[in-house]
């Protein structure tokens, strides 16, 4: 009873072996086209002197999405609904969305300043109550340096919502 059983696991076995194979293909195949990939684009953006954390995360997301889809596509291969796959990932992403709204606000304040660049890192510049010279620029938060030397960080989402002055914009200044 037992031989027979075996046997009549034998086709499923091979059948799934097969599988398991195209899937690891499949996968080992898109990690290498993800790296080469990010490869490309990490060249063709120093040539365009982007900002250092802007490009950084740019090529990570860039090797994430691809490495997404190829463990989609060798799901796939193994017999797994997408239906299944994109619901999990529709209900994981708006449950990390809402836990994350006003990091994720930050966030995107951070790539329009640096998309933008209305400041450089040197600049002095004001806003609302906080003044000093600009230290560093994150994708989530801006360090000043004031000028009784103290380091103050600000959020990005707050630097790109309010009004903002570059002082050292222009190389002459009227002082009354």
């Amino acid at each position: 009873v037992i031989l027979d059983t075996m046997k009549s696991w034998l086709p499923g076995l091979i059948t799934l072996g097969y599988r398991l194979l195209a899937a690891g293909i499949i996968l080992i195949i898109g990690f290498r086209i993800a790296r080469i990939i990010q490869k490309m684009m990490g060249k063709t953006f120093g040539r365009m002197d982007m900002e250092v954390s802007l490009r950084k995360f740019l090529l990570s997301a860039v090797y994430a999405c691809i490495c997404a889809l190829a463990i989609f596509v060798a799901a796939e291969k193994l017999g797994i609904s997408s239906a299944s796959i994109i619901a999990l990932l529709g209900s994981a992403g708006l449950a990390l969305s809402l836990s994350l709204q006003n990091m994720l606000g930050n966030f995107a304040g951070g790539v329009a300043l640096l998309l933008l660049k209305p400041f450089k890192i040197g600049d002095y510049i004001i806003c609302g109550t906080e003044e000093g010279t600009v230290s560093a620029i994150g994708l989530v938060y801006t360090t000043l340096n004031t000028m009784d030397n103290r380091q103050v960080i600000l959020p990005n989402g707050s630097l790109s919502n309010h009004s903002l002055t570059n002082v050292t914009a222009q190389e002459k200044r009227r002082l009354e």
